[in-house]
């Protein structure tokens, strides 16, 4: 942030000036305190989303006939 302060301006001029100018700062900031927290909580969320899971077992229709009903072949 760059605050420049001219002269030849009355004192009202340059602290309504110097608020201004402190005032769009703290705005700049907290916009991008609220950036930097909407990013989070959506890498946040993207980590929390559920991942299937990989089977321990075969799948039903791809269990051989003979080994479903106790044979061995």
């Amino acid at each position: 942030m760059v605050i420049v302060i001219n002269a030849g301006k009355s004192v009202g001029q340059l602290v309504e000036e110097f608020i201004s100018n402190v005032s769009r700062a703290y705005d700049e900031l907290i916009a991008l305190t609220q950036a930097e927290r909407d990013a989070a909580k959506q890498a946040s969320a993207a980590v929390r989303q559920p991942q299937p899971r990989p089977l321990l077992y075969p799948r039903p229709e791809r269990i051989p006939l003979a080994y479903s009903c106790g044979r061995s072949g």
